[in-house]
């Protein structure tokens, strides 16, 4: 199991260098496509400044940004490391490019880097033969545990309805108590 997952990301690996050979963009062609959408979703919004590095983006609803510490109140720039729609529209809307606020971690050149280093392949001729090319790992058994065994009893339909009472005291049958009686001593 161990050696397929090590051919799996051999290849994996392989992959994703030859992919990204013909990379001409800023970022990758992925987060290029989402910094699209970010600038394409704000076009009729507008942006107020409340004090340097801290503005407001009026839409449906407002949204607090504060370019210092690269923070939106969406929290999305904060959990993706990637500017939200919010402040791409507002870094857009002061005339400053989008880029500089994007980490460089999202370069094709940091993507090559991290990929750049080969896995290399294990030979296995002194190995024992497997039978299958796809080696398949079952669940284990499962086993009964100790003790009794529950038992799911189904509710009896003729138990549920109650029978009518005739009572001592106002000789009429029903569903009532001494409290709710109607006769008075």
């Amino acid at each position: 199991m161990v050696d397929q997952i090590r051919s799996k990301v051999m290849i994996l690996m392989f992959d994703h260098r030859e992919s990204s050979i013909g990379w001409t963009s800023i970022l990758c062609p992925e987060l290029e496509k989402k910094l699209e959408e970010n600038i394409s979703a704000g076009r009729t919004w507008r942006v107020s400044k409340s004090r340097e590095f801290v503005y407001e983006v009026h839409f449906e609803r407002s949204q607090s940004i504060n370019l210092s510490r690269s923070s939106c109140t969406c929290n999305q720039w904060k959990i993706q490391n990637f500017p939200c729609e919010h402040a791409v529209y507002y870094i857009q809307s002061i005339g400053e490019s989008v880029y500089d606020y994007i980490y460089p971690y999202f370069t094709p050149d940091y993507f090559r880097r991290s990929n750049s280093h080969a896995i290399e392949p294990i030979p296995n001729f002194d190995m024992p033969r497997v039978v299958s090319e796809v080696a398949t790992i079952e669940p284990p058994d499962t086993r009964k545990g100790p003790g009794r065994p529950r038992v799911n009893r189904i509710p009896n339909t003729s138990s549920s309805l109650k029978r009518a009472r005739l009572y001592s005291r106002c000789m009429t049958y029903g569903h009532h108590n001494q409290l709710t009686c109607a006769v008075e001593i």
